[in-house]
């Protein structure tokens, strides 16, 4: 008769499961046993390096300061002078000495009158009128245009702040043909600088032909414009 297997109890089903199983365990075992620590050996080693740890210190003995006494020095006013002061009376006596040949004569000079010794030089001489339209008009001797040209110095701060336009200059032509009165028009461009470049150079021209009125020289108005312009 033969025997048969119950196909149930088959071991051939669980073969894996407990190889893989004990491959597990196997691993877990090896593992523990390679990172396992033994506590006591951790425990000295870490209370070694704890202990190297801590530094030496060297503690030196600090003197203590000598304290130096306090001298207090008594005000120079409360101390006695050093060249005593003379209290007693000083007899006076007469100098025996008096030549009386050079003594000073304090006697008033009747000789001699005091006065007023401002020399009159009379009234202040009366200026000619202007004459504001005459025959002639004054004129420049030459060329102005170039002499503007050739004399204006451009100001450096109406370069840096650009400061360009018109500058009217106003001033008086003398009978020999000088120029007086010199000033700039109030409606003149506003730049200080401009005015004042305008001003010298009309006051450094040369003689100008003076204006003419009934065939004779006469002192007039005379008015011209500077342009500054910045290329």
């Amino acid at each position: 008769m033969k025997v048969k297997k119950n196909p149930e109890l088959n071991p051939e089903k669980t073969k894996m499961v407990y190889f893989q199983l004990g491959l597990l365990v196997t691993s877990a075992c090896t593992l523990m046993a390679f990172s396992w620590r033994s506590p006591l050996n951790e425990h000295i080693r870490v209370k070694e390096e704890r202990i190297a740890e801590v530094p030496t210190l060297m503690v030196e003995k600090i003197e203590e300061p000598v304290v130096q006494p306090v001298v207090i020095q008594q005000n120079k006013t409360d101390q006695a002078p050093s060249n005593p002061i003379i209290t007693e009376e000083l007899e006076t006596k007469k100098s025996t000495d008096i030549n009386p040949e050079l003594g000073v004569v304090t006697a008033p000079l009747n000789h001699i009158k005091i006065g007023d010794f401002d020399v009159p030089i009379g009234p202040a001489p009366e200026l000619e009128s202007v004459v504001k339209f005459p025959d002639k008009e004054a004129t420049f001797n030459g060329s102005w245009s170039n002499y503007l040209a050739s004399n204006i110095v451009y100001p450096e701060e109406a370069k840096i702040f650009q400061e360009a336009g018109n500058v009217w200059v106003e001033f008086i032509v003398e009978k020999d043909g000088s120029i007086t009165d010199v000033k700039a028009n109030p409606n003149s461009h506003k730049s200080k600088d401009l005015r004042n470049e305008a001003i010298r150079v009309v006051k450094n021209s040369p003689k100008w032909n003076p204006a003419t009125l009934n065939g004779e020289y006469v002192r007039t108005y005379a008015r011209v414009k500077i342009r500054f312009h910045l290329e």
